[in-house]
């Protein structure tokens, strides 16, 4: 059992470190605030789309932004949130071929419920390599070791990366949307790739 045990620990070494984030990225997780919000607004015309900004200007009324994010921690959340089309399949061969870490801002009140989410959806994924970084701490990542980070928001690939893949073709991480700073970064930097879903993950990591 001992040899085992090394034997693993030498094959996560070898292995290079990917990054995965979850809302937005794995996980269907604005798309579900979306369908809560016109339950509870009684609204029935609207239709989900990716054309609005990271707090959700253009996409739902200002006056819900705030119930929008308590929303991220109740159970109803994660009872309708699901796993992105192909997001399983291709996490579990993620992970056979690398170490695979999860990595998510959440406030901490509720972490309880995203970790049990997330082992309840992927189960090969151990808890000790589920990274919840506090709500009220940022959304710095750039202090998780990893050689590859995938994410749908800018700020978070942030970070000395072997490759940076930008996921999702969100309004708010397109270029003509990201801050002065954050488009000389995406301009001068090599590394950084888009990904609109997890078929175009599988093909450039497997």
């Amino acid at each position: 059992m001992a040899k085992t045990k090394d034997i693993q620990r030498r094959d996560i070494h070898m292995k290079k470190t990917i990054i995965v984030d979850v809302d937005s990225t794995l996980a269907n997780s604005t798309e579900t605030i979306f369908e809560i919000y016109k339950e509870e607004k009684g609204i029935k015309n609207k239709i989900y789309h990716r054309n609005y900004l990271w707090n959700f200007k253009g996409l739902i009324e200002e006056d819900y932004i705030e119930r929008a994010l308590e929303l991220f921690g109740e159970e109803k959340f994660f009872d309708r949130l699901q796993l992105y089309p192909n997001a399983y399949r291709v996490m579990e061969k993620l992970s056979k071929k690398y170490h695979v870490k999860i990595c998510s801002v959440h406030r901490k009140e509720t972490t309880h419920r995203k970790i049990a989410w997330l082992r309840k959806q992927l189960p090969f994924i151990t808890e000790k390599d589920i990274i919840i970084i506090p709500y009220e701490d940022g959304f710095d990542k750039s202090k998780v070791e990893g050689n590859i980070i995938i994410d749908d928001k800018f700020s978070c690939i942030k970070g000395d990366r072997e490759l940076k893949i930008l996921f999702g073709d969100y309004a708010y991480n397109k270029y003509e949307n990201l801050t002065k700073e954050e488009k000389i970064e995406y301009t001068i930097s090599n590394n950084i790739l888009r990904a609109e879903n997890w078929l175009v993950i599988e093909s450039m990591l497997l």
